[in-house]
């Protein structure tokens, strides 16, 4: 949900930006932003939702681990976020985050900026068409 919010925040700020550059050109607005915009916001609106919810994953991992005697270290979402947090600190909290933001951002990215061409394809294509 905050990707979403966001990228929409985002994308609305950059096409207010970008429209304020084709005026100072003598150009039309738009309501189409260049496709690096739209991996811009998809990259940074991905990397911010991955960073701030990044613990709940961290923690959704450890509760899957095996109990040790008989006995589950980890009960519940606060619990285990207690005890990452008591034993290793925020270091803990953010353990491995690196190689996931690697991962998930450009993913992100590219999925947006594919959405979004498409979604700009077929609106071009159903103008063509009422024409016909």
């Amino acid at each position: 949900m905050i990707q979403f919010v966001v990228y929409e925040k985002l994308k609305n700020r950059m096409l207010i930006h970008h429209n304020k550059e084709r005026a100072a050109l003598k150009e039309k607005p738009t309501t189409v932003l260049p496709k690096q915009y739209y991996l811009i916001a998809a990259g940074l609106s991905k990397g911010i939702a991955s960073v701030s919810t990044y613990p709940h994953e961290v923690a959704r991992t450890r509760m899957r681990e095996f109990a040790r005697d008989g006995v589950f270290k980890y009960n519940g979402m606060f619990q285990t976020l207690g005890v990452i947090g008591r034993e290793e600190g925020m270091r803990g909290l953010y353990a491995g985050m690196g190689t996931h933001v690697a991962r998930v951002v450009p993913n992100s990215a590219l999925m947006f900026c594919v959405y979004e061409t498409v979604k700009e394809w077929i609106k071009v294509n159903e103008v063509e068409q009422k024409k016909k």
